[in-house]
């Protein structure tokens, strides 16, 4: 087998689970080193040219189209992710907002009683 730069492989080693682009060949010990760049992942590998597999066209195809599939429904799990967390936030909020009326509402009940006592104290002094 004959690779070339530009060629698109995978590594058998690893089941063939990740597609590359050669992007270098290197020489080490006599054995042929292939330099790889994922196609769909930022990921650099290098391997011996006997571990590769050139990938036809239609496997690219498919790999690309496989990929995409996943990474789109990453996103729409993560979407939906973020929309549980945001209403719950929501929710959150919410209920503290209710909380902070309620302790207001209080606040001014105990200034309006603090302020009849006063009153009542004060009438009672004057009136005695």
């Amino acid at each position: 087998m004959s690779l070339k730069i530009g060629d698109i492989v995978a590594r058998k080693s690893y089941g063939s689970d990740i597609l590359f682009k050669v992007v270098d060949i290197k020489y080490e010990k006599g054995n042929k080193i292939v330099i790889l760049k994922g196609i769909c992942y930022r990921l650099e590998a290098d391997a011996p040219e006997t571990d590769l597999v050139v990938q036809s066209d239609t496997c690219v195809r498919e790999y690309n189209a496989r990929v995409n599939r996943s990474v789109k429904e990453k996103i729409r799990s993560l979407n939906e992710s973020l929309m549980r967390d945001k209403s719950k936030k929501n929710s959150f909020v919410t209920s503290l907002k209710r909380i902070m009326r309620t302790f207001q509402s209080l606040v001014r009940c105990f200034i309006l009683m603090g302020t009849v006592i006063t009153l009542i104290l004060v009438w009672r002094s004057t009136g005695s």
